[in-house]
């Protein structure tokens, strides 16, 4: 299987990013590329999610509207097999173990406060998210169903 590394450590970078805010150590991105030779994890099955890892492996807000997105219309994607591979090794790698596990401190009312605005940011990268990947699944599908 043919990989490109330099893609997917740029990938791992974004990803990382928009899971913990903070740059991945060496190792991690390693582990992730190594995770892609080994068959682990591959660019996705249909034209779509490949699609959908491409443009979220840009930056971090196109990565966060891809999730929102995958979330709720395409849960099993490989975008979403990546995320979750590449947060199982930031919480079990120093120094991003702590990015993940830490427990933010503070009041109730400023704990509510984070909730809703994270919520509220969720829901338009969601509405973002249909706005850009709708139309390029509808493109994806119509053009598979051409070939057939």
């Amino acid at each position: 299987m043919s990989i490109d590394r330099s893609r997917l450590a740029r990938e791992s970078r974004v990803f990382a990013s928009y899971l913990t805010g903070q740059e991945p150590s060496g190792y991690v991105v390693e582990q992730y590329i190594q995770a892609h030779h080994c068959g682990v994890l591959g660019p996705g099955t249909t034209r779509f999610e490949r699609v959908l890892v491409t443009v979220a492996g840009y930056h971090r807000l196109l990565t966060r509207m891809a999730d929102a997105y995958a979330r709720f219309f395409d849960p099993r994607s490989a975008l979403r097999n990546k995320l979750v591979l590449l947060l199982a090794l930031l919480e079990t790698s120093a120094p991003s173990y702590r990015w993940v596990d830490d427990v933010p401190s503070g009041s109730r009312a400023g704990t509510l406060a984070s909730v809703l605005g994270h919520g509220i940011i969720g829901t338009i990268c969601l509405v973002l998210g249909l706005i850009l990947f709708t139309p390029i699944r509808l493109l994806a599908s119509t053009k598979k169903s051409s070939r057939t």
